[in-house]
């Protein structure tokens, strides 16, 4: 008798899901970039290597492809030299402008103290 009951009761959970009990707690999941962010990456990683074996099981001679891997390698390393040339532009710039920010904030303390200097005596 004992088991017939809990089978019948586990027969009536197998239908639900995890959105139902969820849902008739007063919950709801809640899907942060946190959570599809590694499941993008890993999928851009698998186009990457798709396309690769795609490139070495062409229907091309062994030269041509290996011409075409050489060609599209040094692009991308191209590609790469410039993105990093940019970005390591882009971080002096930053740097300058927040040295300058610095400065302008350690005259503006001086100056302050200066003012106040007078007061204190």
């Amino acid at each position: 008798m004992f088991h017939e009951t809990m089978r019948d009761r586990l027969g009536d959970l197998r239908g639900l899901r995890g959105d139902d009990i969820l849902g008739a707690m007063g919950l709801t999941r809640r899907w942060a970039v946190e959570s599809w962010l590694p499941a993008a990456g890993l999928l851009a990683v698998g186009a990457a290597v798709g396309a690769g074996v795609a490139l070495l099981v062409a229907p091309k001679p062994g030269r041509d492809l290996r011409e075409d891997i050489r060609t599209k390698a040094n692009d991308l390393s191209r590609r790469a030299t410039r993105a990093t040339g940019d970005a390591r532009q882009a971080l002096l710039r930053e740097r300058g402008k927040l040295e300058e920010r610095v400065e302008s904030v350690e005259n503006g303390i001086k100056d302050w103290r200066a003012q106040q200097s007078p007061n204190l005596k």
